[in-house]
């Protein structure tokens, strides 16, 4: 993952010391752009195409965090490896107004339970029009979200995997029509000419040729003035 200058990324680590960082690199929200409590807060990312690749991850769990891994809300969870964006709705009553201290984490549902998980984060982005505050989490917001049979079907034979700046297909294959006849190669054009120039007469022959028949009909000829 690459974040911006200014996240809280340096604390993040420190809180998950062996933790491994995904190539989920977010792009939306940002620290210029924000969010609003009570109103849709999109949340896009790409590959950054270095391992472990977005198809590694797969099924994430999804939370809004801030501060120091302080988990303000869980978000649905999502396959991170298909979507490439999400969309949720910050609850006011999850936290105050804040200048670039929320962010979003993914984690790799194959890896929650793993001593190294597999973790992703979007830059520190604002969120404004809230009523809450970091001292008195909502439990109803932090419970954690089951991932739906859907999410975790749609990921074994993922097709392809978008990166930064572009989209490259993971496994593709393309097939080239054969054709039924290929063109005559140059030698076997020169050997078809000189079999076709061997069987056209050439015109000594056929005066040749034209000789001998006057010459027997001449004989001919002479042979029935005899007989008469």
């Amino acid at each position: 993952m690459r974040v911006a200058p200014g996240t809280a990324i340096t604390t993040i680590v420190l809180a998950y010391s062996q933790a491994v960082l995904g190539a989920l690199f977010a792009i939306k929200p940002t620290a210029q752009t924000g969010c609003h409590g009570g109103q849709p807060c999109l949340v896009q990312w790409l590959d950054d195409g270095q391992e472990p690749l977005l198809t590694a991850m797969g099924p994430c769990y999804v939370a809004l965090f801030s501060g120091n891994q302080k988990l303000i809300q869980q978000i649905e969870p999502v396959d991170v490896s298909i979507n490439h964006s999400l969309t949720f709705m910050p609850n006011p009553l999850a936290g105050p107004d804040s200048k670039n201290t929320y962010y979003v984490e993914f984690t790799s549902v194959n890896s929650s339970n793993s001593s190294s998980p597999l973790l992703a984060y979007s830059q520190n982005f604002s969120l404004d029009q809230m009523k809450g505050s970091f001292d008195s989490p909502v439990p109803e917001l932090t419970s954690t979200i089951p991932v739906p049979s859907s999410v975790l079907s749609a990921h074994p034979n993922p097709v392809s995997t978008s990166i930064l700046f572009g989209t490259i297909p993971t496994s593709t294959s393309a097939s080239t029509p054969t054709p039924s006849s290929s063109p005559p190669t140059p030698s076997s054009s020169a050997s078809a000419s000189s079999s076709t120039a061997a069987t056209v007469p050439s015109p000594s022959s056929v005066a040749t040729r034209q000789t001998r028949q006057l010459w027997v009909i001449t004989l001919v000829g002479v042979f029935l003035s005899f007989l008469v």
